[in-house]
């Protein structure tokens, strides 16, 4: 009997854990059962096939930051922030709204 489990994201982003291995479990009678762990590996294969894109790990900045590049991670953050705030100011203004906050 061996299950190996996996604990992922200890520091940054969403804990999630991952059983993998094979478990005999024998009651006190004549019961039993065997239950069989595979490894989860959808971020090994193709992360866009089984996660929605708006999964935040699928970000890049998230990329950025689990490897350890915080720099790089930062500089991504401030750049998607300033599309979002350029996205809304310009469907306010389709919208008839004349005067937005614009953050300094």
């Amino acid at each position: 009997m061996m299950v190996t489990t996996n604990i992922y994201n200890l520091i940054l982003s969403k804990l999630y854990c991952d059983h993998h291995g094979t478990m005999h479990i024998r009651g006190n009678r004549e019961y039993s059962c065997k239950l069989k762990f595979k490894e989860q590996s959808i971020l090994d294969r193709n992360p866009h096939q089984k996660l929605p894109p708006t999964d935040s790990r699928l970000r890049p900045d998230q990329r950025h930051l689990e490897n350890g590049e915080y720099e790089k991670a930062n500089a991504e953050k401030k750049r998607l922030e300033r599309r979002q705030r350029m996205v809304r100011m310009v469907s306010l203004i389709s919208l008839g709204y004349t005067h937005t906050h614009t953050p300094t």
